[in-house]
């Protein structure tokens, strides 16, 4: 030790207790401005949906609702392997491969449906907005029938009619899979509508660019508009889990206690997906109220 080193006051038990304590406040004190902070991003991305779904632009409020409904929905997928083990008498791992089929349809969709869009929009000078729009409604039909078919599989289940079930299984799974392509056509027509109307209001809008310089403005309103999509997401992830978990415990207990093969007892175990068919129908009926040019948003 160097002589030029003053000496250290020697700390006592309660010292150390007292800075002890000190530090678990300041953790406590951060992890609550962490929190708050959490929240407050939360509500500001929810104020920015608020903000750009005031009227005239109501076809957003319609696009928010159908982005909610079918991220709703799209949570029954996680129960098809659970599902596929019950009403068809597989294993998990063969009920697995229905996994390869869905990945594969998904990836023929995501390719089909850039060019077909191109197609529509250069050669047949169809506007895009009309193309996403009727590229929502068909992915909200597909998805809705799957559905449907899937959760009918399960009143075929017995013996007799397993082919049956299996092939209401897979046709439910293909139609299911073919309507993935809405995250992106919504994405689409949700930065549609948000534009849209601030190019017709004229002043504001120039104003707003002004405030903003170079398009920055309109660039941090539309990555807000994301965020809040994201939150939109996120809440109908967490809702919809815990629904259909729900629903399937439901429909497994009262499959059980039916008649044991093949029949309407046995058609418990498709609730959740009749239930998930029923909520791809209302986000049907939302896409359906979507105009299909802009000079309808611009009034």
């Amino acid at each position: 030790m160097p002589e030029t080193l003053p000496p250290r006051p020697q700390r006592t038990r309660h010292d150390s207790v007292v800075e002890e304590s000190s530090d678990s406040e300041s953790l406590t004190a951060k992890t609550k401005t962490t929190a708050l902070a959490t929240v407050r991003n939360a509500l500001s991305s929810l104020t920015s949906i608020l903000r750009f779904s005031h009227a005239p632009s109501a076809p957003l409020i319609l696009c928010f609702a159908t982005i909610f409904l079918k991220t709703f929905a799209l949570m029954s997928n996680h129960l098809y392997l659970q599902f596929a083990s019950k009403a068809l008498a597989w294993t998990i791992a063969d009920a697995g491969y229905l996994l390869f089929i869905k990945a594969l349809v998904s990836l023929l969709v995501l390719l089909v449906l850039p060019l077909a869009g191109r197609h529509a929009t250069a050669r047949r000078a169809v506007p895009a907005v009309a193309v996403d729009a009727w590229v929502a409604r068909g992915s909200l039909v597909a998805l809705a029938a799957g559905s449907w078919l899937v959760g009918g599989a399960s009143v075929e289940s017995g013996a007799r009619t397993a082919g049956l079930a299996v092939a209401l299984v897979v046709t439910g799974l293909v139609l299911g899979s073919a309507g993935n392509g809405i995250t992106q056509t919504m994405r689409g027509l949700v930065a549609h509508f948000a534009v849209a109307p601030r190019e017709a209001g004229g002043g504001e809008a120039d104003e707003e660019e002004e405030v903003g310089g170079s398009g920055r403005g309109n660039g941090s309103r539309m990555g807000q508009l994301y965020a809040g999509i994201a939150l939109l997401e996120l809440a109908a992830v967490l809702t919809g889990n815990v629904a259909f978990a729900a629903l399937f415990g439901l429909g497994t207990r009262l499959s059980s206690t039916g008649s044991g093969g093949a029949g309407w007892g046995s058609g418990w175990l498709g609730l959740p997906f009749y239930a998930a068919g029923v909520t791809f129908f209302l986000g049907f009926l939302c896409a359906a109220k979507l105009p299909m040019t802009t000079s309808r948003v611009q009034r």
